[in-house]
């Protein structure tokens, strides 16, 4: 009995010797040939941590604490500038706003690099697309002497590669766009401590930059760190700095101004919130025509003669089908970009639902309003062979400006007294002055809240 359990015993030591972990390489280690013949798969994928593999050795990257930290942080107060900068430097995500581009593009910061610079910035495309060493950068000049933010694809070396060539451009920061859906705090532990900002963008998002970077020159943006926190109440996301909040609702530019031969005024538009980013200048134009009404088509089914709209500038009537259907059947035909023509006074916000369906939508798409619509209607009939239409961007176009008033088409939203209303409708005229569109606007409005005034006098006195 004894012989048989000592038997045991040693079998049972010989086994567990061959089923110990191997053990693998930490920082400092000398490779020797034991190590040497360590596998990545032997490693279990949640231990793996660090591992990586190079031909067929089995390293460990060294543990490298992030410059990011992730901790809730409470908004500065207006007068606390100091506060304001140390919430900026320490923010981990923010919005890349464009001018000219349809919406803000969500970014990460990487675990890498210092923040975001501050202020407007030229974009620029990366020449080789990957931004990778020992590749020539034609626009390296304009980079280095705008301190320009560099945009290029993930992949082909790695991130910290990239941003040593961006560091060499004297780029003031590097945008990388994903391959992939989702967003990464990026990590290149051997640039830990690099002079340069490093931030990641969403694959989708990050094309519809790089067309746009590809196609038109001069494009500028802002990198605008944002924190989220509660704030009166409600939990809020928002820039860190009181200059950085200036610059989202002031100063982007989000529409300008529409002119043609023949136009007694300018007329306002809005970029809408899908699309390409758009570049203001002079475009041939085309108006589709409704065969049974002989009106202006909404532009809800496929161009008949394609040849007609490639390269122009498509303007069509609002309703029918979806803004994004009106989109596609415009961007199959090889439009330029696409018009869409309020039926009442008002510019209107221009969106797709779900967000997602517009993505990969590669032709600006505007509004404007019937305003515009009489006119440019009027004075295509009389030359559409040489008809052209100019495009003028400004800040002063706002969505939100032209959301608020657009809110108060419901007369339900005015005060029921009518001399209140009155006093309302005074303070909001002194706000649109400047403006021809949202003071026509803002009279239609006022003329239907006298007409149900009137009804419920009407009515009263038929009682």
């Amino acid at each position: 009995m004894f012989y048989s359990w000592q038997g045991a015993f040693v079998v049972l030591l010989l086994c567990l010797n061959r089923i110990s972990p191997q053990r693998h390489r930490l920082p400092g280690d000398p490779v020797d040939e034991e190590i040497r013949e360590d596998r990545l798969e032997d490693i279990p994928e949640e231990k793996r941590g660090n591992f990586f593999k190079v031909g067929e050795e089995v390293l460990a990257l060294p543990e490298v604490l992030s410059n990011l930290n992730f901790q809730k942080k409470e908004f500065a107060s207006k007068e606390n500038l100091e506060q304001q900068e140390a919430l900026r430097k320490g923010a981990y995500w923010g919005r890349l706003y464009i001018h000219n581009f349809p919406y803000p593009i969500q970014y990460f910061q990487a675990h890498f690099g210092i923040p975001a610079p501050k202020g407007l910035r030229e974009l620029v495309f990366a020449a080789d697309t990957y931004l990778c060493p020992d590749t020539p950068q034609p626009k390296a000049s304009f980079i280095s002497e705008h301190k320009a933010i560099v945009v290029a694809l993930r992949g082909n070396c790695t991130f910290g590669k990239k941003a040593q060539v961006a560091l060499s451009l004297n780029a003031s920061a590097l945008v990388i766009v994903n391959t992939e859906q989702g967003l990464d705090h990026l990590a290149a532990p051997d640039m830990h401590d690099i002079e340069v900002s490093v931030v990641s963008v969403p694959r989708d998002d990050g094309n519809s930059l790089m067309r746009y970077l590809q196609s038109t020159d001069g494009v500028q943006g802002s990198l605008v760190p944002i924190n989220c926190a509660t704030l009166e109440k409600a939990y809020t996301c928002k820039p860190c700095t009181v200059e950085d909040e200036q610059f989202v609702t002031s100063d982007i530019i989000e529409g300008g101004y529409i002119n043609f031969a023949g136009a007694h005024m300018k007329f306002e538009y809005l970029l809408s919130q899908f699309g390409s980013g758009f570049k203001p200048s002079s475009y041939d134009i085309f108006l589709p025509r409704n065969e049974e009404t002989k009106e202006l088509s909404e532009g809800c089914s496929n161009y008949t003669t394609p040849t007609v709209v490639k390269q122009k500038m498509v303007v069509v009537r609002r309703g029918g089908c979806k803004f994004i259907e009106k989109a596609k059947y415009a961007e199959e035909a090889g439009a330029a970009g696409l018009v869409i023509l309020n039926f009442n006074n008002s510019v209107f916000n221009v969106i797709s639902e779900p967000r997602w369906s517009g993505l990969n939508i590669t032709l600006p798409v505007l509004s404007a309003s019937n305003i515009c619509a009489e006119s440019l209607i009027n004075q295509y009939r009389k030359n559409k062979e040489n008809m052209k239409i100019q495009f003028e961007s400004s800040k002063i176009i706002k969505r939100k400006k032209w959301g608020a008033l657009n809110e108060l088409a419901n007369v339900e939203s005015w005060p029921r007294s009518i001399g209140a209303a009155k006093t309302m409708f005074d303070q909001k005229v002194t706000e649109v002055e400047n403006s021809i569109e949202m003071r026509r606007f803002l009279d239609d409005i006022w003329i239907n809240i006298l007409k149900k005034s009137d009804a419920k006098i009407e009515a009263k006195s038929e009682l």
